[in-house]
């Protein structure tokens, strides 16, 4: 019939769930390079200080439900992106983390709670931060960049979101995955280091983890490698169409 579509004719849909500034502005770049052989589409939280319960109440009715489709994480948004995929949406294909955690790794750190709890929301030097965790990649256009995203959320919001990382423990989600896992890792990671990566492999042995020289922001800093990590990974688990160079290196 002319003008019908099927599901087999649709792109597959990448749904692309924001780190700590929840705006979807820093998922940009890696979207437009992904667009063209999937269709890329990032998630921007509500702007209020609530915790993942509810980030996965509000975002649940939102998930494709006549599509295939994978979910993209980053950082904060790791443990949202198992709770999403353990309700296992019809169309759901795959999961791919970056530099993101079921569970913050560092008990020392996740103590700090009740500091960050008590501490004005303003209080983070946001500035600092960033030029720590960019590390070698620290260069100013970078920066701005991502101070500037990050300096339109609410500082209370940022605050129940860092709160939310330290207390959240999304392991159950993890092991009740049943759908294919990508890891990538960041080789200079110095906000949650290789420690996540090996938790997911101790719950799903078959997470396939690869490696992306770059720091926490990798995304951001690594965009082509991480899209094209993507991308063979998208064509090798969901369609099965992998030719010659497109397969991710093997898990690690």
């Amino acid at each position: 019939m002319q003008g019908a579509t099927t599901q087999e004719a649709q792109p597959l849909l990448l749904w692309m769930l924001p780190g700590l500034d929840g705006t979807g502005e820093l998922l940009a770049p890696l979207a437009a390079r992904l667009r063209g052989r999937f269709d890329a589409q990032t998630i921007a939280y509500p702007a209020t200080p609530i915790g993942y319960r509810q980030l996965a109440h509000i975002l649940a009715p939102n998930l494709p439900r006549d599509r295939e489709f994978l979910i993209v994480g980053e950082s904060f948004a790791g443990p949202l992106a198992l709770e999403l995929a353990a309700l296992h949406p019809p169309g759901l294909r795959g999961v791919v983390l970056s530099a993101a955690f079921a569970r913050y790794p560092y008990a020392a750190v996740r103590a700090l709670a009740p500091l960050v709890r008590a501490l004005p929301a303003s209080a983070a030097p946001m500035s600092l931060i960033t030029r720590y965790v960019l590390g070698r990649w620290d260069e100013p256009r970078c920066r701005h960049w991502l101070l500037e995203a990050i300096g339109d959320v609410p500082p209370a919001v940022l605050k129940g979101r860092v709160l939310a990382s330290l207390t959240v423990d999304a392991t159950a989600a993890l092991r009740s995955l049943d759908v294919p896992l990508l890891y990538l890792r960041a080789s200079r990671d110095r906000v949650v280091g290789h420690a996540p990566s090996r938790a997911m492999l101790a719950a799903k042995p078959d997470t396939v983890v690869v490696d992306v020289e770059g720091p926490h922001f990798l995304l951001q800093v690594a965009t082509d490698a991480c899209a094209a990590t993507i991308a063979a990974f998208a064509r090798r688990f969901v369609t099965g169409t992998a030719g010659p160079g497109t397969s991710p290196p093997p898990p690690r």
